[in-house]
């Protein structure tokens, strides 16, 4: 079941390849939507405490979201010039495979595949 987390208050400028529309966190995926066409992004995982971050290019601050699910909480901001990395706050471990772009390059799904914690 997709949960759409609600989009409360707009922050930032417009950058080139627009904003941050929503996001959508399910069981197994991630899906960040954009308000215009966005060619690039990539993701990477961080443990202690376990973070997956997405940095997309040409694409300013959306909206504030919540955390739900196997999402505890999402946060955005400009990491470098024409580039915001959201970062996703991890219930438990989680793996990030791959990523791809919808046919109209507005939205960009991260499968989450569960990790197994080493002992």
């Amino acid at each position: 079941m997709s949960l759409l987390l609600p989009l409360l208050a707009v922050i930032g400028s417009p950058a080139d390849g627009g904003q941050v529309s929503g996001i959508d966190v399910e069981r197994d995926r991630i899906t960040v939507r954009f308000d215009d066409i966005v060619e690039n992004a990539s993701s990477f995982v961080l443990t202690a405490p376990d973070r997956i971050a997405l940095d997309i290019d040409g694409v300013d601050i959306g909206a504030v979201v919540r955390g739900d699910g196997p999402v505890k909480r999402i946060r955005q901001a400009r990491f470098v010039q024409g580039t915001t990395r959201i970062v996703f706050d991890m219930a438990q471990r989680r793996g990030v495979t791959g990523g791809r772009f919808s046919a109209n390059g507005r939205a960009d799904t991260r499968p989450l595949p569960t990790c197994r914690r080493r002992l």
